[in-house]
């Protein structure tokens, strides 16, 4: 035998078996391509938004199926998609700047089970800065006070970065221009700007800043918002501020209140000034209602309402006349320095007010008693200063967002009625104790909108809502109503939609304690009785206890309802039952609850009839359950499409029902008319 040739021909069978293992799909080693030993990773990164991509190989060829992983990803903020390679956010992170987090990566050829592992590196670098610094008040006006001093700061920088990395925003000044010199100066360490001068001693014109803001210069990159102010000194002009109010927005209602203020220190000693500026407030008086109440704060009102009341108490009177007044479409302001002969025992105004429903004027009228006149500050000449300012609506005074809106519709008798806007009066004395009146003052005016009952109320400047504490009505025909109060603020008349009901806030929290107690006990005791009806078969082998169990079923459920519905109506939950379908249920239970109570009573007078007459009855509850259940779920629903007939309403206990002629009908339908009472309303 030939050794030698035996050896070479199984080194070629070796090899070409070799050869053949190789060619097989998926059978060779499975390795990474390209792997970095530190990955990038920018801060503060979304959800879902890929920050690296790994790639792996089998060397024996692209038929291989690999599948990757990260190892003990649950401690990372990061995953792996298993077929790209690709890694995501799983959700926002902010972490230190320069942190290096290492990371575990598995590659896996899921055709013969081979897999890898590679270690490297994540490093958290500072975010990418997307935005330019912007000023929010690029482009106003400030209206600076003459009586302002040297070194007095005017406006200070309020730039904002929408970028949330902090590096990215440390942000620094430079001045571009500052047009004409010599009157401010721009710190741009601090962003502030100055007066180098009195403000007297400025010019007429506007001084205009151009100011640049960049990012600091480790942002990435850095970027610069350009913003432009004015400075001005001049009494702000009427047909400016009324050209704002055409195209109003939050920011522009705020620079006209502004302006108002500076005219009204103007205004003390220049009528003509006076007079614009009660032409604009009675321009603001005239917008959409809806509107203002969206893009006015509280800070605004009061701006606007205090500016008319300081000129009102310090405006001076000039010598050749004896008053002052001023009269716009929704503004009026009468002026009187009441001297000290004056004898008579009220101090009487007298104001002519729209009336949109006549489209004529109708007065109304304030009465001060004379001891509060002769109370107040007299002035040089011994006189005392009073004055009156009637706003033709109520849309200056803001309500807390905490407050129940003003009613503005509301249904009675089945008749819809568009609740009109009362106007406000302002009587003040100037320097005097005008808070607990020994004598009340008294005031009149017509009412907004007829034939409907209206309450006397207050301007709370510290709640800011209107209160009736110490106001109260002494007098109210069809359209004029009288009121008596025994203090003096901004006084008005509200539409009162529970006329004939006036609980305290104190007695409303005691009353629906009593009926949320009342209606849980009611629920329990229901509810036991059927349970112990279940349980002893005994004690429901006859009819009349499967009547009682009916009955305590509908009673129970019926409580149920009232108090859910009652909790979800008053709750701040962000879902809401409708009110008609929470309405419909307690209507179908309540009229089950009565028809099972005819039942058992019909049943109790049969048990007397049976000692001496018995007759047998098929199907004797299905019979009675139909009736009892059946036949009211769509009369139910009925008592909601169709009221036709006055309302009668009838308060138990601090819960209001109102029972129409089909049955009860939710306060829903009344449009608003109707208040809760002690938190519980259906």
């Amino acid at each position: 035998m030939d050794y030698p040739d035996c050896k070479q021909g199984f080194a070629w069978l070796l090899a070409i078996g070799c050869l053949f293992l190789k060619a097989l799909p998926g059978n060779g080693q499975v390795v990474f391509v390209g792997l970095k030993d530190v990955y990038e990773i920018q801060n503060r990164q979304p959800a879902d938004v890929e920050v690296a991509t790994f790639m792996a190989l089998d060397e024996s060829g692209s038929t291989a199926r690999l599948v990757y992983d990260l190892y003990d990803a649950d401690a990372l903020p990061f995953r792996i998609d298993r077929y790209s390679g690709k890694l995501f956010t799983v959700r926002q992170f902010n972490l230190p700047i320069g942190r290096i987090m290492p990371i575990t990566l598995v590659a896996t050829n899921i055709l013969n089970g081979q897999d890898v592992r590679a270690h490297t590196k994540l490093r958290i670098t500072m975010a990418v800065n997307n935005f330019a610094p912007s000023f929010p008040t690029n482009g106003s006006t400030i209206f600076l006070q003459r009586n302002a001093t040297a070194s007095t700061t005017v406006w200070i920088a309020d730039t904002i970065d929408e970028d949330p990395d902090e590096i990215n925003n440390d942000i620094t000044y430079r001045t571009l221009s500052l047009t004409p010199e010599g009157y401010l100066e721009f710190i741009e360490e601090t962003g502030e700007l100055k007066l180098l001068k009195d403000a007297k001693d400025l010019p007429d014109r506007a001084i205009t800043l151009s100011v640049t803001a960049c990012n600091g210069p480790n942002a990435k990159p850095p970027r610069c918002g350009t913003g432009v102010v004015s400075v001005a000194i001049v009494i702000p002009q009427q047909g400016a501020l009324l050209g704002m109010l055409d195209d109003i927005s939050a920011e522009k209602l705020s620079a006209v209140a502004d302006a108002v203020e500076i005219m009204s220190e103007y205004a003390k000693k220049d009528v003509k000034v006076a007079q614009s500026m009660v032409n604009v407030v009675s321009a603001v008086l005239n917008l959409d209602a809806v509107t203002l109440d969206n893009i006015m704060p509280s800070q605004v009102s009061t701006k606007l309402t205090g500016s008319v009341g300081s000129y009102a108490n310090d405006a001076v009177i000039p010598a050749d006349r004896e008053n002052v007044r001023m009269q716009t479409d929704n503004l009026e302001i009468s002026l009187v320095d009441v001297k000290n002969d004056f004898n008579d025992p009220f101090l009487r105004f007298s104001s002519a007010c729209n009336d949109t429903r006549a489209h004529v004027e109708s007065n109304l009228s304030f009465s001060i008693p004379t001891d509060v006149v002769r109370s107040g500050s007299h002035g040089s000449d011994g006189s005392v200063r009073v004055s009156l300012v009637r706003y033709d609506n109520s849309k200056l005074f803001k309500l807390a967002e905490a407050e129940p809106p003003i009613v503005r519709r509301t249904v009675i008798n089945c008749t819809s009625y568009a609740i009109q806007d009362s106007p406000v009066v302002v009587a003040v004395v100037k320097g005097a104790n005008t808070e607990s009146l020994v004598k009340p003052v008294m005031f009149r005016m017509p009412k907004p909108t007829q034939n409907l009952k209206y309450r006397c109320v207050y301007w709370d400047e510290a709640a800011n809502r209107w209160a009736s504490e110490g106001v109260a009505v002494s007098r109210q025909s069809e359209d004029e109503i009288e009121c008596q109060a025994h203090h003096m603020t901004a006084f008005s008349v509200l539409f009162d939609p529970t006329p004939d009901v006036q609980i305290e806030e104190s007695h409303k929290f005691a009353l629906s304690l009593i009926s949320y107690i009342g209606c849980s006990l009611s629920i329990f005791g229901c509810f036991a009785t059927v349970l112990t009806y279940c349980f002893f078969r005994h004690l429901r082998v006859d009819n009349a206890g499967k009547i009682l169990i009916n009955l305590c079923v509908a009673i129970g459920f019926l409580n149920v309802a009232f108090v859910v519905g009652s909790f979800l109506s008053t709750s701040v939950l962000p879902f809401k039952l409708p009110c008609a379908v929470m309405s419909s249920v307690i209507h179908f239970f309540s009229l089950a609850s009565f028809m099972w109570m005819g039942i058992e009573a019909f049943n109790m007078y049969q048990l007397l009839i049976r000692v001496f007459f018995t007759v047998q009855q098929k199907h004797f509850i299905l019979k009675r359950a139909i009736l009892g259940w059946g036949q009211w779920a769509g009369l139910s629903g009925l008592g909601f499409d169709v009221v036709r007939r006055p309302v009668q309403e009838i308060v138990l206990a601090g819960v209001k029902f109102s029972f129409g002629i089909f049955g009860y009908r939710s306060t829903c339908l009344g449009g608003g008319g109707h208040k809760s009472l002690g938190g519980l309303q259906r």
